[in-house]
């Protein structure tokens, strides 16, 4: 989802908001409720990265959410410094 605003606690706001959603949904299926949860990684795009270096970035957290303990969001702001490489 891409979402156009600068403030990370708006973003968390909203994958907040969906991953609840969600997780409160009833899914049936064939008479039988499914419990379902989501784990969302979120990030921010910078002016003049690339699409590559912005997607690591957000796997990272998606990552992270779903090894600390999933149905979560996790925010990563660490900015790759490519210059130091």
């Amino acid at each position: 989802i891409l979402i156009n605003d600068y403030s990370s606690n708006n973003i968390l706001k909203i994958a907040n908001r969906i991953r609840t959603i969600v997780c409160n949904h009833d899914f049936i299926y064939e008479g039988t409720n499914i419990d379902i949860s989501v784990s969302i990684g979120c990030t921010f795009c910078q002016k003049g990265e690339d699409y590559t270096t912005v997607y690591k970035r957000c796997d990272s957290a998606l990552y992270e959410a779903k090894n600390t303990g999933r149905n979560k969001v996790i925010y990563n702001e660490n900015i790759i410094d490519n210059d130091s490489k």
